[in-house]
């Protein structure tokens, strides 16, 4: 069973059964909502996967966050975005 978690007004964890961390619409960057203790690195460090529906700021500021913490993991979005992000130097973007 997939435990869903939300952390934000757009942002959602998702815990795959084996343990998989799953971050849909990462909104770090001035999120009033998002809890402190889930902003730690260590947190961060724990998503393997980044999926973003859309740039919009709410949606996208806290993927380069979660690569600084997690260089390794998988960022899925948009074309636009993805040349955005690989652009920028970040690495397992799929676009």
């Amino acid at each position: 069973m997939i435990k869903i978690q939300r952390l934000s007004t757009m942002t959602f964890r998702l815990t795959s059964p084996k343990g998989r961390i799953i971050v849909v619409d990462p909104w770090l960057t001035q999120d009033p909502i998002w809890p402190i203790a889930e902003r730690s690195q260590d947190k961060l460090a724990q998503v393997e996967i980044i999926v973003v529906t859309h740039a919009h700021f709410d949606h996208s500021s806290g993927i380069e966050e979660i690569v600084k913490a997690n260089g390794n993991a998988l960022i899925i979005c948009q074309f636009e975005l993805a040349m955005i992000l690989m652009g920028k130097g970040i690495k397992n973007v799929l676009p």
